[in-house]
């Protein structure tokens, strides 16, 4: 009886210190070898605000500070700064560029970069090195997201190459006064373009002639309304426009004395729009470029001051003068319109 509680008691033993061995790695055959974490070494190039990342057991293409040769090795090892190669080592202040291939020529720039090595105590665990990796790259996110956005200059001179296609040249002059808030002014001119002759056959000409016009825009712009775009804002503007029709024919729906479809009368429009508008866009940096794109939707009333001497008939193929002094006929016509927007703006930052 005895003989059966000592074996019992040693089995017991056995089995409990085998479990407590597997606990801190170990078993009955030894220690375990747990996979250790792959080392890495982060650069940010610190003129065009890119990224790169080596790893151990990469393959890498390099070259070295005054040296147009490309050296090339697998990464065995990574001991803080230096990378440990197959048959050679290499201190990363050594290197020039840099790239993980097996063929193409090292391109990213290592003498122009930050570089970032992480502690031992960062691959203890996954958790940590992940830990560590985002520490790391939140503020070098950041950066690149603010190199897409002109955060350096104040002041901003652009063109409005959506406004073109009207045949207007508009500049606007946007200077800001904070982090988040500008203000902006848009002074635009049109050119008189189109057809003032007899409409006979294209009853149309009139809807496609361009005023000579004369136009402000103002408001102030609200950034940074999306976090991971800085760029990005929120506009509020007021516009006011002048416009002149001179010598030309209208379209029939304009108030005239003998109204009808086929009479389209002849003379002089002047007309007042006010309106504003809400824009949202995103200002973007191309190296020393801005573009400014933005979409938006608004509201304006259009006060016609119409003084018409005359109307064409267009079914008889005859002119008809309102008065047989030859002299004007006034009146007036409020029109509300809405307003939708889409174009760019291209300019610089000063």
């Amino acid at each position: 009886m005895r003989v059966k509680l000592l074996l019992s008691a040693f089995f017991i033993l056995r089995i409990t210190s085998v479990f407590a061995q597997s606990d801190y790695g170990e078993g009955p055959a030894g220690p375990v070898k747990l996979p250790s974490l792959r080392k890495i070494i982060i650069f940010e190039d610190t003129i065009k605000y890119r990224h790169y990342i080596v790893r151990e057991h990469d393959f890498i293409r390099y070259s070295l500070l005054d040296s147009a040769e490309t050296l090339k090795g697998k990464i065995m090892n990574i001991r803080s700064d230096t990378l440990i190669l197959k048959r050679d080592s290499v201190v990363t202040g050594d290197i020039d560029k840099i790239v993980i291939a097996h063929s193409r020529s090292p391109h990213f720039s290592v003498a122009h970069s930050r570089v970032y090595l992480m502690p031992d105590g960062a691959y203890n665990s996954s958790g940590n090195k992940k830990e560590w990796k985002s520490r790391v790259m939140k503020p070098i996110i950041h950066r690149q997201i603010l190199r897409g956005t002109d955060s350096v200059h104040k002041n901003f001179i652009k063109m409005n190459l959506a406004r073109l296609l009207s045949f207007e040249i508009a500049f606007s002059y946007e200077r800001k006064i904070s982090r988040r808030w500008s203000v902006e002014l848009e002074l635009g001119y049109g050119f008189p373009v189109g057809n003032k002759s007899n409409p006979s056959g294209n009853p149309f000409a009139a809807k496609f002639y361009y005023p000579e016009s004369f136009s402000v825009l103002a408001g102030p712009k609200y950034y940074r309304i999306i976090p991971k775009m800085p760029g990005s804002y929120l506009e509020f503007f007021l516009q006011f426009k002048d416009e002149r029709f001179l010598d030309s024919y209208f379209s029939p729906s304009v108030p005239n004395q003998n109204s009808g479809s086929e009479n389209y009368p002849h003379g002089d429009v002047y007309s007042k729009v006010y309106g504003f508008s809400f824009r949202f866009g995103t200002l973007r940096k191309y190296g020393a470029v801005v573009v400014d794109y933005y979409t938006g939707i608004g509201l304006k009333i259009k006060v016609n001051t119409y003084y018409l001497d005359g109307y064409y008939n267009g079914e008889r193929d005859e002119f008809h003068y309102y008065n047989a002094d030859h002299s004007q006929v006034k009146s007036e016509q409020n029109v509300l319109v809405p307003v939708f927007n889409l174009g760019l703006k291209l300019g610089f930052g000063f």
